[in-house]
């Protein structure tokens, strides 16, 4: 009586031929019950009716002996391993899930300078790397040679009315796209063991192929396959947005075509598995680009594309090997006037107390300000003169205490935010901001003069220029943008500037990162809420595009996001991998296999600049980002 077997995910018809006996998927096909299936793989649920076998019978003697060779034995499968250099074949683990290689592509070992091994079998240089892995097929009658087809595998997403993406499914690119992101022969040669066939060491890399000509897949083109994204910068958040693939949603798919199937549309055994797993997890980010003229152009002539693009391409790319990707939080992405002349800055960088006493002499200094209508706004106040008593403060007259001084002594209709400043390591103390606001529009504040017998002790305005921005330090210019945009405290601000020059106006950086610095800054040292986890991108030709649409410039957003998420500095000089780490003073401006994108995780330490003592210390990086990066993460 015939057999009626439900098919699961990977079964073939052959596949449940072989495993009722038969030596291959003929008398299934010959049932006209199983006509479903002649075009197209089995799916989950499928129901195969298996008829019964028809048994043959001999009159050979049966006192004779005979060897039997069983073909169909063990049964056709494939699945991805790591392999072993002790364990049988068939006995390695099945690998659950694929990561993105942290090693540059063509190199290898423990220690991640060795040359990638290009033969099959196992060679320890392969093998020191965890993300490799390989593709192994068991047939008992394949012979050489054994291909098989490696692909990307795109998720397909859904908005539900709550304005959440979720993955509905899963289907191969298609096009242009699906060729990019496969190999389409894969060769597996035959390994020591009758049945089994295992490919080369293989890994995941996310350079696109089609716009560079030394990048990783073109390293090592037959041994990487391109897992990455399709980001143009125009997504709206939508199911089909190119922006909305994420590498980490993608799944990685190998499919063997049985060589000894009979039928015009054979069968196929397929594996599939996830990029990154449970450890995927997303890093809270938000953009704030500033405009160079109250309602004017952005700096740098920066779009609301470009910020996506960048997010999206070369932050997703180069986190993908880490297991994150960005998340915009918060305002996502928010476009802001520069601030007006709005704020005294008391004691900036000395923290200097005041004596309260007046350089004329006998009587109190005094701190002295007038107020007006910024230019480039619409406030209607009249100019309003403030006069500041600072002899009447009870020593030890700190900056805060004048802060909180001027704060009082404002006029009517003048409110103001006082802001207790992180001391600087060259001050005796913490500095003050005050900030001043007047309910009918932009405040500027003119003629700031304080005539304290401590030189030390002083005033001044800080008049942002969003075009060149002042930051060779944590200055007033860059606390007042802080102050401007304050974003979310479990979100790493980044703030989108046209340059960033020192006093004379020289151009001194492509970025700056405002770490927290935990592991030594305690005390009046010790940064907060919102001079915390910020980073300042300059947008300026003089320090080159890293906020266009171009592909230049590609590292530096992610450089900078890594400072703050693992509470650290550079790659120290000299060590043996600082040339290919992401996190290397000075990354480069193109895009090549060997350019400045790794993050260093085990087996490769590499020695980083730490706030710790001693200052230095041989990491893992990617360990350290988890852990230190913890108030800006979420699970996926």
């Amino acid at each position: 009586m015939p057999k009626l077997v439900t098919a699961k995910d990977g079964d073939t018809l052959c596949g449940i031929a072989m495993d009722n006996g038969f030596l291959n998927c003929d008398p299934l096909r010959a049932d006209p019950a199983n006509a479903p299936f002649l075009n197209r793989q089995l799916q989950a649920g499928d129901v195969v009716t298996v008829p019964d076998i028809v048994l043959k019978t001999s009159d050979a003697p049966t006192t004779n002996v005979f060897k039997a060779l069983k073909k169909n034995a063990p049964p056709v499968s494939i699945r991805f391993v790591h392999g072993s250099q002790n364990l049988p074949y068939l006995q390695d683990t099945t690998s659950t899930l694929l990561n993105v290689s942290n090693y540059q592509t063509n190199r290898g070992g423990a220690g991640g300078l060795d040359n990638f091994p290009t033969a099959p079998e196992f060679h320890p240089e392969g093998h020191a790397d965890p993300d490799t892995f390989k593709v192994e097929v068991v047939d008992p009658a394949a012979g050489a040679p054994l291909h098989v087809l490696l692909e990307a595998i795109r998720p397909q997403y859904t908005l539900d009315p709550a304005g959440k993406l979720t993955i509905t499914g899963l289907a191969p690119f298609t096009g242009a796209d699906q060729a990019a992101r496969s190999i389409a022969q894969l060769d597996c040669p035959q390994v020591r063991s009758r049945v089994a066939f295992r490919s080369r060491y293989l890994r995941l890399v996310t350079d696109e192929l089609p716009t560079l000509t030394s990048g990783d897949k073109q390293a090592l083109p037959d041994q990487t396959l391109l897992v990455t994204d399709m980001a143009d910068g125009n997504g709206t958040g939508q199911p089909a947005d190119n922006d909305t693939l994420e590498i980490l949603d993608q799944q990685v798919r190998a499919t063997y075509v049985l060589q000894n199937c009979p039928a015009g549309s054979p069968c196929a055994v397929t594996v599939q598995l996830p990029i990154g797993g449970a450890a995927r997890q997303r890093v809270r980010v938000t953009f704030h680009v500033f405009r160079t003229t109250v309602n004017g152009a952005n700096v740098g002539g920066i779009s609301l594309q470009s910020v996506r693009f960048r997010a999206f391409r070369w932050v997703r790319r180069f986190f993908a090997q880490v297991s994150l990707s960005p998340l915009l939080a918060g305002a996502g992405i928010e476009f802001v006037d520069p601030p007006a002349a709005d704020m005294l800055s008391i004691s900036d960088g000395s923290g200097a107390v005041c004596n309260g006493v007046s350089i004329f002499g006998g009587g109190s200094s005094s701190i002295f300000f007038r107020l007006e209508p910024s230019p480039d706004g619409t406030a209607t106040f009249p100019s309003t003169p403030v006069s500041v008593d600072l002899g009447s403060i009870p020593a030890p007259r700190t900056p805060l205490a004048a802060g909180g001084a001027v704060q009082a002594a404002l006029p009517a209709g003048f409110t103001a935010q006082v802001f207790d400043v992180p001391r600087d390591r060259n001050g005796v103390g913490k500095a003050c901001d005050v900030v001043i606001s007047h309910p009918s529009g932009r405040v500027a504040v003119r003629d700031e003069v304080v005539d304290d017998t401590n030189a030390a002790f002083t005033v001044s305005v800080a008049r942002v220029n969003t075009a060149q921005l002042r930051s060779e330090r944590i200055t007033p210019d860059v606390r007042r943008l802080t102050y401007a945009a304050p974003g979310r405290d479990d979100a790493i601000d980044i703030y989108v500037v046209g340059d960033q020059v020192d006093q004379a106006g020289t151009s001194v950086r492509r970025a700056m990162s405002i770490t927290r610095e935990i592991g030594n800054l305690t005390g009046d040292f010790e940064r907060h809420s919102p001079l915390v986890a910020s980073v300042f991108m300059s947008t300026s030709p003089l320090t080159g595009p890293a906020m266009d649409l171009s592909d230049n410039e590609c590292f530096t957003v992610a450089h900078e996001l890594v400072h703050v998420l693992a509470d650290l500095g550079h790659v120290v000089k000299g060590d043996l991998h600082e040339s290919e780490q992401l996190m290397r003073a000075g990354t480069d401006r193109v895009n090549s296999a060997t350019a400045t994108k790794r993050i260093n995780d085990s087996p490769v330490l590499v020695n980083m600049q730490v706030p710790e003592d001693p200052g230095t210390a041989r990491l893992n990086l990617t360990s350290r980002i988890r852990t230190k990066g913890a108030p800006f993460i979420q699970d996926w």
